[in-house]
């Protein structure tokens, strides 16, 4: 084994553990582990991108069928594979199916221990975040995935502090952060028309309250409620 492949899977064993040991002395979130089959999603999905990719989104794929399927670790997604996740949901060549269908998939993901190590590799692009952010603008099938990939983040408390970073960047116009769209993506779907959608925005409500967070967020979360009511 090549000997920076043994250190990253230490280190990421090493994570593992470490984050084994948090989830234990904390209060268990709500999530959804049972909504989606990973298997039936991945296959929809490579069935509907097949022929479209170049070679390094075609190795991308390879990286998440390993990952999603062979249960591999997050060390083994590329540097690029998350440009390759942001063409899947933007890309509206490839047909509006293909982000609900990656979104899916990646709710699947977020319920993984070591999914932290995935989303940092989006600290300088935020491209899983800037899509979020917009929420209210996508299709109904859209907004149920990435409201259900949100949600079963706070599976780990890694992944559900990265939640929670108040670091801003530049969008659109406008400052966000990872708990301006964690909040934005909670309202949205607890004020939505559709059950689930409620559903699922309910359980990140309520997993905010398990943590700490600030005013501003509180005081938005709480008028959400009171529409909800």
């Amino acid at each position: 084994v090549d000997p920076s492949v043994q250190l990253a899977q230490n280190l990421a064993e090493a994570e593992r553990i470490e984050r084994e040991e948090r989830r234990k002395n904390r209060e268990p979130p709500i999530v959804f582990k049972d909504a989606v089959d990973v298997h039936i999603e991945f296959d929809a999905l490579v069935g509907l991108i097949d022929g479209k990719l170049n070679e390094e989104e075609q190795q991308s794929l390879e990286e998440l069928h390993q990952y999603m399927l062979q249960d591999e670790g997050s060390w083994a997604l590329g540097d690029s594979f998350l440009v390759f996740i942001g063409r899947l949901l933007t890309d509206k060549t490839l047909g509006e199916e293909v982000s609900m269908r990656c979104l899916n998939v990646l709710s699947a993901a977020a319920l993984k221990d070591d999914v932290i190590l995935m989303l940092h590799q989006d600290r300088k692009q935020h491209i899983l975040m800037n899509y979020a952010y917009e929420v209210d603008r996508l299709p109904l099938p859209q907004q149920k995935g990435i409201t259900l990939f949100i949600c079963n983040l706070f599976e780990n408390s890694g992944s559900s502090e990265w939640l929670l970073y108040i670091s801003e960047w530049p969008f659109n116009n406008t400052q966000i952060s990872n708990i301006r769209v964690t909040t934005k993506v909670a309202v949205n779907a607890v004020l939505s028309e559709d059950e689930e959608m409620r559903d699922r925005g309910t359980a990140i409500i309520y997993n905010l309250a398990t943590k700490e967070v600030f005013d501003d967020v509180a005081v938005e979360l709480t008028m959400a409620i009171l529409q909800f009511l």
